[in-house]
Formats: structure tokens, C-alpha cells, sequence
């Protein structure tokens, strides 16, 4: 009996153990040599570096080497190799005239601010500020006064303070019509200085980078401090279609759909003579889109909105269907035994026959151990079993 019994406990376990030892987790088929490079021109080497260091100890198999490389240089790399590169949106226009694979990562932007207590807070997000006015002010100052910007009844002065980063922007020049060399204004080191001089004088405008402004815990346009609106095509009023100020997240959509002027905003390129193919490539530029984002704060860029983040992960996938696209994207494993639904079921059926037959060996053994009482039945009173009386 015992015997049999084992028997059956052997021939259910053996389906059980066929089925674990199947579906074993498998190999994540990346290529075996899994380092990747990528080139980055020089204003955004530091930022791709720290990138590549997140992403690779999300991902431990994956080794990333970053070429700190030049214009020439990255042109000279389309031609010869299929590396992505990192570049930014003003770098040199011989690259931007090439059929190219590229999806934006992020961008730079300069703003305009003013104090939030200005007293002329109202008229000023009436009418805005024309791109005309804002070189009246930059190539003549002291020149210029509130009265010249918004109607001949304010005659503040305007101070325009400028951080030393704003200034070096090529697009700055571009937007104002003018050079760089001919850009007057009071230049000040950084933001925390940009802050305390816009503090001390309320009818000052400031020039920077809108990271500079931002409350990077809050995400929001810090309280000191209040975007100037542009009017873009100058006709003395803000539109529907330049009214991108009232908070941050708004702010951020019009930069990407195009309100606000191209000329004070240069996106981030990863760009490739054709769309990449490697797994660990595709990976990590959707992770730069959705989690690393965080990391474009802290080397003064801007980050994506969230519809325009999804929106470049699905033009990645748009090559291949196949690839998966996530926030946080880290490269896939293939499922294990446990997170498959067909083998758990398999083995809870398996597991509940073997506690069904051990419940029966059980209940068996005890019924067999107990001892049988039988009753024997009284003999009957007849005349065999009585001796006849004297």
C-alpha cells in the first residue's frame, strides 16, 4: 500500500517538475557585447555623461561610453558609423541639412521676467512686450523707460538685467536682431543675483534660462518673480495664441507647439544617420525621455512636457512595434516561471490533487488502525443446550 502510494505522489510531482524546470527564466537576447556609444558635442557632454552613469547602474549589463566631440566631428560620425549623437538645436547647420533620424530630448529656453509686485502687472500682461521693444531697450538703455513700452502716462525707467549665460546664448542675439558684442544691459554672475537685483528694483526685467526661476520641488515659476509676456507679432496686445503665462505646465506647451518664439528656445537632439537598432540604444533614449528628464535641471535645460515626452517615445517606437515603450523605461527581462499565469495554475491544480491524495492515504491508515469489535450474537434457548431436570 505504501508503496503504491508513493508511486502516485512520484507521478504527479513529475508534470510539476517538468513544468518548472521548462520555463526557467531565459536569456534577455541582448547582444553579447552590450557597451554602447554615443557622441555629445561639448556644451552637453557633462549632461549625457551623468545620463549614461544613471542609466547604467539601472541597468548593470549595459556599458556606455560618451565622445566628448565636436560639430566636424559628429558630422564626420553620421557619415561613418551608426552612433547616435547628442547636439543642440543652434549647433552647426550642416548637420541639420542631412536626411537624419532624430527625436528631441530636451530643450533650453530663455524668458523674460519681471517682478511680481510690479505695479503695471495688469497692463503689462495686456499688451506684453514686442520683440522691436525688447531691442529699443537692449541697444539703447537708459534710453528707455515704461513709457516708451506701454503708453506715454508711465515714466518709470527699465533696468534690464541680463545673467552671463542668457547673454551667451546665440538665440538671445537672434531674437533681439542684433550681435552679441552690441548687447548692453547690466550683467549679472547668476540667477541667485539675477533674483536679489529683479527684488531690489520692481520695475526691472530680467533675461535668463527659465531653470533659473523655477522651483525644482514644486515645479513651478518661483513666487518672486513673474514671466514678461512677448508679444510676437507686435500688434500692441497678447492673443489667444501668444497666451502661454499663467503657470509652468502652460508655459511648457506653447514652448513645444510653437507660441512662444523659436528663437529664444533650442531644443536637444539625439540624432543618427539612421534609426537605431540596438535594444540597449533604444532603451536608454527612452529612459533619457521619461526618467532622466530629472537630470536636465541640473545643468540648466528644460524639461519635456509629459504629452510630449509619451509623444517622442512612441516616435521611437513608431520603427519598431516590437519595443515596449514605459516611463522609467529599463530594459526588459523576460518573465519567470512564477509571473506566468498557465504554469501557476498548473501547479495549483497539481498541489491541490497531491493534498487530496495525501488526505485520502491519511484518513486510510487511521481507519486501518483502529480495532474491529465484533458482536456475537446470543445463542438461542432450545432443548440441545438444556439438560432435562431429574
Amino acid at each position: 500500500m505504501k508503496n503504491k502510494m508513493n508511486f502516485r505522489i512520484g507521478l504527479l510531482l513529475l508534470p510539476l517538475c517538468l513544468c518548472i524546470s521548462c520555463s526557467r527564466e531565459k536569456p534577455q537576447n541582448l547582444p553579447q557585447d552590450d557597451t554602447i556609444s554615443f557622441y555629445s558635442t561639448p556644451e552637453l557632454y557633462d549632461l549625457t555623461l551623468e545620463w549614461a552613469g544613471v542609466f547604467s547602474k539601472l541597468n548593470p549589463d549595459v556599458e556606455i561610453n560618451v565622445v566628448n566631440a565636436s560639430a566636424s566631428s559628429v558630422a564626420e560620425n553620421l557619415d561613418n558609423s551608426a552612433n547616435v549623437s547628442f547636439v543642440s538645436g543652434d549647433f552647426d547647420s550642416e548637420i541639420y541639412d542631412r536626411s537624419l533620424w532624430k527625436v528631441v530630448v530636451g530643450r533650453d529656453v530663455i524668458v523674460p521676467v519681471i517682478n511680481s509686485e510690479n505695479p503695471l502687472m495688469d497692463q503689462i500682461y495686456q499688451q506684453g512686450i514686442s520683440p522691436a521693444e525688447f531691442s529699443r531697450i537692449i541697444n539703447n538703455p537708459g534710453e528707455s523707460d515704461w513709457g516708451t513700452l506701454l503708453g506715454p502716462e508711465h515714466h518709470a525707467p527699465v533696468n534690464l538685467y541680463v545673467t552671463d549665460e542668457a547673454a551667451l546664448h546665440p538665440g538671445l542675439a537672434k531674437f533681439l536682431e542684433t550681435d552679441q558684442a552690441s548687447m548692453n544691459g547690466i550683467r549679472v554672475a547668476d540667477s541667485k543675483d539675477l533674483l536679489a537685483a529683479l527684488e531690489g528694483d520692481k520695475y526691472s526685467i530680467g533675461i535668463c534660462n527659465i531653470t533659473d526661476v523655477i522651483d525644482a520641488n514644486k515645479k513651478i515659476i518661483l513666487g518672486a518673480v513673474k514671466l514678461l509676456p512677448i508679444d510676437k507679432n507686435g500688434n500692441g496686445m497678447i492673443d489667444f495664441k501668444e497666451d502661454v503665462y499663467a503657470d509652468l505646465a502652460t508655459f511648457s506647451r506653447g514652448v513645444w507647439i510653437g507660441k512662444y518664439p523659436r528663437a529664444l528656445s533650442r531644443n536637444i537632439y539625439s540624432i543618427a544617420a539612421s534609426n537605431p537598432t540596438h535594444r540597449s540604444e533604444t532603451a536608454f533614449l527612452k529612459w533619457i525621455i521619461t526618467g532622466g528628464q530629472v537630470l536636465l535641471d541640473n545643468h540648466g535645460f528644460s524639461h519635456l512636457e509629459h504629452t510630449e515626452q509619451m509623444a517622442q517615445v512612441k516616435w521611437i517606437d513608431s520603427f519598431d512595434g516590437n519595443r515596449p515603450g514605459a516611463v522609467n523605461f529599463t530594459i526588459p527581462k523576460e518573465p519567470n516561471f512564477f509571473s506566468r499565469p498557465f504554469p501557476i495554475i498548473m501547479a495549483f491544480l497539481l498541489m491541490t490533487a497531491l493534498m487530496a491524495f495525501s488526505l485520502e492515504w491519511y484518513m486510510r491508515k487511521r481507519v486501518a488502525g483502529i480495532p474491529i469489535q465484533m458482536k456475537v450474537p446470543g445463542l438461542a434457548f432450545n432443548e440441545e443446550h438444556v439438560k432435562s431436570l431429574p
